[in-house]
């Protein structure tokens, strides 16, 4: 059997542990939010300064189905 001593140890490191683990999820979220983010400003600011869409879908590697069929 667990001393005291040890069984809060294994406590604190049980409570450390998840810590750690929301902070990862977190940082991972965080940083997948910004990429996206920065996808959709980086589009909107191709479609503003584009003379057409299709020349938008072509900077991406879409070729829009109206032109191509």
């Amino acid at each position: 059997m667990m001393s005291r001593m040890e069984s809060v140890t294994a406590k604190f490191k049980t409570v450390i542990d998840n810590e750690k683990r929301a902070f990862r999820t977190a940082r991972m979220t965080v940083g997948r939010t910004t990429q996206d983010a920065a996808r959709v400003l980086r589009i909107i600011i191709f479609l503003h300064s584009a003379k057409d869409f299709p020349s938008v879908l072509r900077l991406y590697g879409i070729e829009e189905s109206s032109v191509t069929e």
